[in-house]
């Protein structure tokens, strides 16, 4: 069994998934080692030469990574055990609004996440002090160091300047903005409404333009830096076209780098993925992953490792469904959680829990390509696994109630599983009233717990449960422990008599019934209901039934399932529709009785 120190926090805790937004300094990254070298690789470069700063372009598809990218870089800056680059670093999102600047500033230079205390640690306030610098410019570095953000933009860049020029030969500034779509997608709509522009060609030229210039303005003071921006796939071709187009002016230091454009994952790389989120989360709560659940065990480079509690095959058919992206993984393993968490207990995520996370995750993202496809193949897998499941969990219910059918059961807990299953299929239940008897006028039939009345499809019928001892009942060979008398027959009748019901139904349970020895008087009265009373035996459905009283969740689906399983199912809808279409055959009390119906005698 896996910890329950561990299940207690994964459902009531924070989701190891965090979504859609991804972990702030996640220390690991799968899939992005080859964007991750040309950035090392560029930051090398530019820390050999002074060539002003230079812009590159990250490209990928919504949940390919881009964002996750940048939030990886702030940790690989800022790590707590030791730095691999030695600048400093923000990491801003573009929105609809202005080119946010100041905000720029403000987190290269004052950010609470580590760009504060790594520029102090770069630049001694002493140093400050015997600059040789215009003494406003010197006050307001003196004036950012002890805390305070709010100058111009014009100051800023002065006090950009100066910073350049004081830090270390090693150090580079280093910028990242996201979502730069939404910012272009904004000043296309402002060029379109301020007729600035007339076709979709032009509104781009004068987004990129102006997102280009805005850089440009803000960085021109840096003495070596990096400005990287997110951009979606879709979006890119048109922005590239326009930066070819001014590339000698505002563009000239742009550039979209071989290997920036992330990608898809390998199943492999998809079942990593997990691991690590899994055991950053376990790492930032001070808990251990379970290794005791062989079903959530993988190899990797001959290593095993637990993606608790997830299944490798619950990450296969993630992976086949989706665009196989990174958000999208992270997506249905975040929905799988939540689903848990609604349900108070964590179960190991397979079968039906597949396939209802996998239906939650594509309503979600029901905007993105692979949803419609993903949603065929889950309304064709779905029914298949989940009965299956359903089936797995029949069969251990079944196995729980054996030991009680043994030692014997009490009727009062059969009649109630038995009712629970009528309920879940629809039929109200509800108890009898006294009525006179159809065959002795000096008897009244009471109420009784196995005699009830069943309402289904504007139809009432009268129910009687005859049950017998289960120890004495052997299915293989049709032997019952004893037979049907008549008074079940009696009291039925006697319902439809007094108009309780229109129809009758004899439930049998480990008792056979005989007809042909329940007396002349009672057959004879039977005639004249013809096919309104019937008769269902279900000994051998008695275990999957009470089953379904045994289960905790999904019970009207189990009862579903029961309903029709087995060569011959109960089918109970059916039956009692089938059973309120037949009618009374029409008689007199003095006839004769000649087939189906009552004639005048000869």
């Amino acid at each position: 069994m896996s910890d329950k120190q561990f299940d207690k926090k994964l459902i009531e805790g924070i989701n190891p998934f965090p979504y859609p937004h991804p972990p702030d300094r996640p220390p690991f990254i799968i899939g992005g080692d080859s964007l991750l070298s040309w950035f090392a690789r560029s930051y090398r470069n530019t820390k050999r030469q002074e060539g002003g700063t230079i812009s590159y372009f990250v490209v990928g598809r919504p949940g390919a990574g881009k964002t996750y990218f940048f939030n990886h870089l702030e940790y690989l800056f800022y790590q707590p055990n030791g730095k691999q680059f030695d600048g400093i670093y923000a990491h801003i999102s573009l929105s609809d609004q202005e080119f946010p600047e100041s905000s720029v500033w403000k987190e290269l230079f004052g950010g609470e996440k580590g760009s504060k205390q790594r520029l102090a640690t770069l630049i001694p306030k002493d140093k400050i002090d015997s600059l040789p610098i215009r003494k406003d410019v010197k006050e307001n570095l003196l004036k950012l160091f002890g805390g305070n953000l709010y100058f111009s933009s014009s100051e800023y860049r002065e006090i950009a300047k100066e910073i350049s020029n004081l830090l270390p030969e090693e150090a580079v500034i280093c910028i990242a903005l996201d979502n730069v779509e939404e910012y272009i997608d904004a000043r296309k709509k402002d060029a379109q409404s301020q007729s600035l522009a007339k076709t979709e060609k032009e509104s781009i030229a004068y987004a990129v333009d102006k997102l280009m210039g805005s850089i440009r303005n803000m960085t021109d003071p840096l003495r070596k830096g990096m400005v990287m921006l997110a951009i979606t796939d879709e979006i890119w071709p048109n922005v590239e076209e326009e930066l070819r187009r001014i590339g000698r002016t505002k563009a000239r230091r742009a550039e979209s780098a071989e290997n920036m454009i992330l990608g898809t994952l390998s199943l492999p790389q998809c079942l990593q993925l997990v691991h690590e989120y899994m055991q950053h989360w376990c790492t930032k709560n001070g808990l251990t992953l379970p290794q005791d659940q062989k079903d959530c065990l993988y190899s990797i480079e001959s290593k095993t490792v637990s993606i608790y509690p997830f299944t490798p095959m619950a990450i296969e058919f993630a992976y086949e469904m989706t665009d196989k992206l990174p958000g999208d993984i992270s997506c249905f393993c975040s929905k799988c959680i939540d689903i848990l968490s609604n349900k108070g207990q964590v179960e190991v995520i397979k079968d039906k829990l597949i396939i209802e996370a996998m239906r939650v995750t594509a309503e979600a993202r029901k905007a993105l390509g692979w949803v419609p496809n993903a949603q065929r193949l889950i309304n064709e897998m779905g029914p298949l696994i989940q009965e299956q499941s359903l089936l797995e969990e029949l069969g251990k219910l079944k196995h729980e109630i054996r030991g009680d059918k043994e030692i014997g059961l009490t009727h009062e807990t059969i009649v109630a599983s038995l009712n629970q299953f009528v309920n879940l299929m629809g039929v109200e239940i509800r108890a009898t009233q006294s009525v006179p008897s159809c065959i002795n006028e000096r008897k009244t039939i009471l109420p009784n717990p196995l005699l009830e009345i069943w309402s289904f499809a504007e139809t009432k019928f009268a129910v009687r449960y005859v049950i017998g001892d289960p120890r004495f009942f052997i299915p293989t060979a049709r032997l019952y422990g004893d037979r049907v008398d008549s008074q079940p027959y009696e009291e039925i009748m006697s319902l439809i008599n007094s108009e309780e019901a229109t129809h009758g139904l004899l439930i049998t349970l480990f008792k056979l019934e005989d007809r042909f020895k329940l007396g002349h008087i009672i057959m004879d009265e039977l005639r004249n209901y013809g096919t309104t009373i019937q008769s269902l035996d279900l000994s051998e459905k008695l275990e999957n039934i009470m089953a379904i009283a045994r289960a905790r969740d999904d019970k009207e689906l189990l009862a579903r399932l029961v309903d029709r399983l087995g060569q011959n199912p109960i089918n109970l809808r059916e039956r009692l529709m089938a059973l309120s279409q037949q009618k009374r055959p029409e008689f007199t009390p003095s006839g004769k009785y000649e087939g189906p119906k009552y004639t005048k005698g000869e």
